[in-house]
């Protein structure tokens, strides 16, 4: 089973982690999401963090969600997902919707990847498989996935990044590129949602664009489409008192919990 956290009492809310990160991205946001009346669950995905389980497809890794939930006897939950957590989120949503109580989809999309991006994370891929680490991969990402302001006001958070990517295993990284490359296009399974969606994205995020979360939030008719300035790829650790109050507001539309 998964590795995970938990926190707070009332109605299940799973937040699944970026790449190549674990639940640590979510650190600074569980305990006032918990205080608002949720059970906040951040688990780490197949292969990240402490979760020994081998990565396989997105699909797998969602279906590793669903066992979670069963294991804390949990039936439905509002699923969360930053970027690669956000492949997952949607993929849980295809498989379980009638599990799915809504949907937080934070800096990711629902297509899949162009021609340039699949070459990139088989380069990756093959990197650190190579290396047989992933400190390399580590070095480069501050300046792709935060933004300018992150990158000048927090300097701790590029060495909590950098820290946190040389931590998980080169296979676990590789595996979960080849993974992201081969995920399924959602679009069919947000049409087919009948649940409320918040999408939510820092303005500076190079990797998620406008035009992504647009196009997912047009595919639901129950949706909020949101940008947060001064925030990059990783908004839930760059800008966490905007990322709880707005899944705060959109939570007490969900669910009215205690506060």
């Amino acid at each position: 089973m998964l590795s995970f956290s938990e926190l707070g009492s009332g109605p299940a809310l799973v937040l699944l982690h970026a790449f190549p990160l674990d639940r640590t991205l979510y650190r600074d946001v569980v305990a006032p999401l918990a205080a608002c009346g949720w059970r906040v669950i951040t688990p780490d995905l197949p292969g990240f963090g402490d979760s020994e389980e081998s990565v396989g497809s997105i699909e797998d890794s969602a279906v590793a969600v669903a066992l979670l939930l069963n294991q804390l006897g949990e039936n439905s939950a509002v699923i969360g997902g930053c970027s690669m957590g956000g492949y997952v989120a949607l993929s849980f949503a295809a498989q379980f919707p009638d599990r799915t109580a809504a949907l937080v989809l934070i800096d990711t999309k629902a297509s899949n990847d162009g021609a340039q991006a699949l070459a990139q994370r088989e380069r990756v891929a093959q990197q650190v498989l190579a290396a047989g680490s992933t400190a390399a991969l580590a070095v480069t990402l501050p300046e792709s996935m935060y933004s300018p302001t992150t990158l000048l006001q927090r300097p701790d958070l590029s060495e909590w990044l950098r820290d946190t990517a040389r931590r998980q295993r080169p296979e676990a990284v590789a595996a979960a590129q080849r993974a992201m490359a081969a995920r399924a296009e959602q679009f069919a399974a947000l049409r087919a949602l009948r649940k409320p969606l918040l999408c939510i994205r820092g303005t500076d995020d190079r990797t998620a664009t406008a035009a992504d979360h647009a196009a997912m939030a047009e595919a639901v008719v129950d949706a909020v489409d949101v940008q947060v300035p001064d925030a990059g790829h990783l908004l839930p650790i760059e800008r966490p008192e905007a990322f709880v109050e707005l899944v705060g507001e959109f939570l007490r539309t969900v669910r009215a919990p205690s506060c």
